[in-house]
C-alpha cells in the first residue's frame, strides 16, 4: 500500500476519548465526556441532540475555539493525522478558514455589520491567498454565485443589514467555502430560517459536498433536518454519544431509547389519542447534576438497577451505549 493510498483510507477527523471541561471555583465540570467520533473525507456527519448536549462545544473544540473557562480536558483530536490539541494559536489560525471552517447559527456573529459584504469576503480570501484586490473581488463574486446569490457583482457592495436572514446565511456559507476546506462544521445554520429557505440551503449544501469533496459535521437538534443530508448520524445526550451509525439505520432502526424518543417527538408524527404530540418526559440534566451510569436513565422508560452503571458500547458500524436497547424495531 502506497503512502497516498494509506492516507486516503485514514479518517480525516478522529476524536478519541475527548473531554471538554469548564474550570469553576468548585472544581472542573465535565461538559463532554469520553467522546469518540471518526469522519471520512467527503462524508457528512449529522451530530444531533437536545440543547445543552454538548454538540456546539464539540464543534468549537475541534476548531480550537473554546473560550475560557472551557478547555479540552483530555483525549486527542486528530485532523489529517495531526493532533489539534497540541498546536499553538498561530498554527490553528493557519488552519481555520483555510483547511477548516465553521458556519454559525447566527450569521451576524460571522459578519461585521460595519463593513460591506464584499470587503469581508475579499479580506477572507487575501488572508490565505497572495492575490490582489481585483482578483480577490472576482473570486468573491464567484463564491456568492456558488451559493445561489443573484446579481453578485452589485450585491458585494451591500451591508449585512441589507440582506435577508437567508441571504446572510448564504454569505456565511460562501465565506466558509472560499478555500475549499477539507472540513466544515455547520452549527445549526438553518434553524432560524423559514422552511422553504432551509430546504434550498440544504440542497445546495449537498450539491457542494459532492462537488468539493469536503467533510461536513452538521450540528442540529432536529433529526429531520439531517435525514436527507447526512451519511452518518451521531446522537448526543448530556455530553456523551449514545448512538452512532449510518443515517438510514439510525433513522429507521434506532437502538437507543433516547434516539427512539427524538424520532417519536418529531412534530410531523401523528398526535396521541388525546391530541397531544408525544414528547420525552423530563429534561436533560445540567452539567453540575449529571447522574452516574447511563445519563438518560431518569427519563428512560426501560431503565432499571443495571442502568446505574455505565452502559456498554455495543456494535461497530452501528454503535449504541445502552443496557436495554431496542431490538431495532421501526419507530411508530
Amino acid at each position: 500500500m502506497t503512502d497516498a493510498t494509506a492516507k486516503a483510507d485514514e479518517p480525516l477527523l478522529d476524536l478519541s476519548d475527548v473531554s471538554i471541561v469548564f474550570d469553576t471555583a468548585d472544581g472542573p465540570l465535565v461538559a463532554v465526556d469520553q467522546l469518540r467520533l471518526r469522519l471520512a473525507r467527503g462524508q457528512v456527519l449529522g451530530l444531533v441532540g437536545e440543547s445543552g448536549s454538548g454538540k456546539s462545544l464539540t464543534g468549537f473544540a475541534i476548531m480550537g475555539a473554546l473560550d475560557p473557562p472551557g478547555r479540552v480536558g483530555g483525549g486527542r483530536i486528530l485532523f489529517d493525522g495531526e493532533d489539534l490539541t497540541t498546536l499553538d494559536p498561530a498554527a490553528l489560525r493557519r488552519l481555520r478558514g483555510n483547511r477548516m471552517a465553521m458556519i454559525l447559527q447566527d450569521p451576524m456573529l460571522t459578519l461585521n455589520p460595519t463593513l460591506t459584504i464584499g470587503t469581508q469576503i475579499i479580506e477572507a480570501i487575501r488572508a490565505h491567498r497572495p492575490v490582489g484586490r481585483a482578483e480577490a473581488r472576482r473570486l468573491a463574486v464567484a463564491a456568492m454565485r456558488r451559493v445561489g446569490i443573484g446579481d453578485a457583482e452589485k450585491r458585494l457592495d451591500s451591508y449585512p443589514h441589507e440582506y435577508s436572514g437567508g441571504m446572510r446565511q448564504r454569505v456565511s456559507i460562501a465565506i466558509a467555502l472560499l478555500h475549499a476546506p477539507d472540513l466544515i462544521i455547520a452549527d445549526e445554520p438553518t434553524t432560524a430560517l423559514d422552511v422553504t429557505v432551509q430546504a434550498q440551503i440544504l440542497l445546495e449544501v449537498r450539491r457542494l459536498v459532492e462537488e468539493m469533496g469536503s467533510a461536513w459535521i452538521w450540528i442540529s437538534h432536529d433529526l429531520s433536518v439531517v435525514a436527507g443530508l447526512a451519511d452518518r448520524i451521531a446522537v448526543m445526550y448530556a455530553g456523551r454519544i449514545v448512538e452512532e451509525g449510518p443515517a438510514r439505520t439510525v433513522l429507521t432502526r434506532p437502538r437507543h431509547p433516547y434516539t427512539q424518543g427524538l424520532l417519536r417527538s418529531a412534530p410531523d408524527n401523528p398526535p396521541l389519542a388525546d391530541g397531544r404530540l408525544w414528547q420525552i418526559a423530563g429534561s436533560a440534566p445540567a452539567i453540575a447534576h449529571r447522574v452516574s451510569g447511563c445519563r438518560f436513565r431518569p427519563r428512560c422508560p426501560r431503565a432499571d438497577a443495571a442502568c446505574a452503571e455505565p452502559p456498554p458500547d455495543s456494535g461497530t458500524t452501528h454503535r449504541f451505549a445502552c443496557w436495554h436497547p431496542h431490538d431495532g424495531e421501526a419507530v411508530r
